[in-house]
C-alpha cells in the first residue's frame, strides 16, 4: 500500500467486484453479492457495518491488536465483539 499508494477503500472496491461476479459463476465458493459496508471490519474503525474475517480472528485470539500492518494499525477488539445487526443465517437441511 504504501508503493503504490493503494487506499483501503480501493482493496475493499475489489472484493465487491469480485464478489458481484461471483453472483454469475455457478463453480464459485460464494455466490452472493456484498457492499463496501460488509467488507470494512468493525474493528479497523472504518464504519463496516457487519462482521468480518479479520473482527473473527481478532475475537479469537488469532491476530494481535497491535500487530497489524507491522503495529501500524491498531484493530479495536472491543468494536470486533459488537454484535451484528443482521440475522444469523438459518441451516438448510
Amino acid at each position: 500500500m504504501d508503493t503504490y499508494g493503494t487506499t483501503e477503500a480501493q482493496l475493499a472496491a475489489v472484493a465487491v467486484k469480485n464478489h458481484t461476479h461471483s453472483r454469475n459463476n455457478p463453480h464459485a465458493h460464494f455466490q452472493q453479492g456484498v457492499t463496501l459496508d460488509e467488507v470494512v471490519c468493525f474493528c479497523c474503525g472504518h464504519g463496516g457495518t457487519e462482521p468480518t474475517v479479520t473482527d473473527a480472528d481478532l475475537v479469537l485470539g488469532y491476530l494481535d491488536p497491535n500487530g497489524l500492518l507491522g503495529g501500524e494499525v491498531a484493530l479495536d477488539a472491543a468494536a470486533a465483539e459488537r454484535p451484528s445487526s443482521a440475522p444469523l443465517p438459518s441451516r438448510s437441511a
